[in-house]
């Protein structure tokens, strides 16, 4: 029996190089803005909502022993029924940064929300 050989030609064709996604503040204006460079996260919420964290939680040491950048800068008050929430956001391990708003800052299991991530949007209405 003949063996069949089948050419297959693949043609990479050159996009045309895309643009930079528009940042949050273009697409949520009036948010303040806040910038976690040791934990790589970026953050937008409302200021009139925020509070910030006087004392971070004892727990974060933990965090910091292990070698990972961690820090608890704001309350929110988003309403809607949602409790007052500290977000608290880390490096991660391996650098795979989170944040999480917690319901009680004390307690890292009172996770109201948790995503990792280097962008993160909080808007007023609490979506």
């Amino acid at each position: 029996m003949p063996a069949v050989f089948v050419l297959m030609t693949f043609v990479a064709l050159a996009a045309a190089p895309q643009p930079p996604p528009p940042a949050p503040s273009m697409l949520f204006p009036g948010l303040a803005h806040l910038e976690l460079k040791q934990e790589g996260v970026r953050v937008w919420y409302p200021q009139a909502l925020a509070t910030p964290v006087k004392r971070p939680a004892a727990y974060l040491k933990a965090y910091e022993e292990a070698g990972v950048y961690a820090s608890q800068p704001l309350a929110l008050e988003l309403g809607h029924g949602v409790p007052k929430a500290t977000l608290t956001c880390d490096s991660g391990p391996s650098a795979d940064p989170s944040c999480r708003l917690l319901a009680d800052a004390d307690n890292p299991d009172s996770t109201l929300f948790e995503s990792s991530g280097i962008d993160f949007v909080f808007l007023a209405n609490a979506d």
